[in-house]
């Protein structure tokens, strides 16, 4: 008499692959596969020159020619939202200064001005920064936090944070990278292209508050390197940068 399996077991025996497919599309499980390989960082921007992010502590002035009165400076808060008289609080932080303008312009020449040109009408500039805030972890000499006044590449703030260690991978780094809504993206850098000339684009301009680990040995699979970046930042770094949930592919 052959064996008849309980209710339900049939479906614990699918293939892994089948389960494996279900539980990658709500994120990551023990049998989910991952990508073999990481992605590359994205490259910078024709020019060389990438779009500064707002961030906390910055402060801008809203400047508004048919009512100055209106006029006023307001710093970027803590939770990255800016919030003047005559709007609601504005998230900035990760967004550049024309994608903040756009959002301010629309709210105070729909509900505040009678607005002849919105481009003329309700002006916001930057008038102080804190700097580009990056970290470096990993095998580096002195890992920290890096504060550049001006834009700094993955290579320039590992030379800041005292140079590749003897143990270090010497031709892959990697970069932490959150998107607008504040997810975690993990990428590959290709140091060693950078600096030996072959690949000059590959040396990746930084954005605010990215995090860039220099691994002991090559890591392809993702979940594996999030895994050494999350265990190698500070408690206090890596919960305040949203590395408690897992990145994004």
């Amino acid at each position: 008499m052959p064996n008849r399996l309980p209710p339900g077991a049939a479906a614990l025996r699918r293939p892994c692959r089948l389960v494996s497919a279900l539980l990658l599309a709500a994120s990551l499980s023990a049998c989910a596969s991952l990508p073999s390989r990481l992605p590359p960082a994205p490259r910078s921007t024709a020019g060389g020159i990438a779009p500064y992010l707002l961030q906390p502590g910055d402060i801008v002035e809203l400047h508004t020619p048919l009512a100055p009165d209106l006029d006023e400076q307001v710093a970027v808060g803590p939770d990255g939202t800016l919030t003047f008289h005559y709007s609601d609080p504005i998230q900035a932080s990760g967004r550049t200064l024309p994608d903040v303008t756009t959002q301010v312009r629309d709210k105070y020449c729909k509900d505040v001005l009678e607005c002849r040109s919105k481009t003329s009408d309700v002006k916001v500039t930057l008038r102080n920064f804190v700097g580009t805030r990056v970290y470096v972890f990993g095998e580096v000499a002195a890992p920290s936090e890096i504060v550049s006044t001006g834009q700094i590449s993955a290579v320039q703030a590992i030379s800041r944070a005292g140079g590749l260690k003897i143990t270090a991978q010497s031709s892959q780094a990697l970069l932490v990278r959150r998107d607008a809504e504040n997810r975690p993206h993990v990428y590959s850098i290709e140091i060693a292209a950078a600096l030996n000339g072959r690949d000059p684009g590959a040396d990746v301009l930084l954005q605010p508050l990215d995090i860039v680990y220099v691994p002991r040995g090559r890591l392809g699979n993702v979940s594996m390197a999030f895994e050494f970046i999350r265990n190698a930042l500070p408690f206090s770094i890596g919960t305040s940068f949203g590395l408690s949930s897992k990145p994004v592919f």
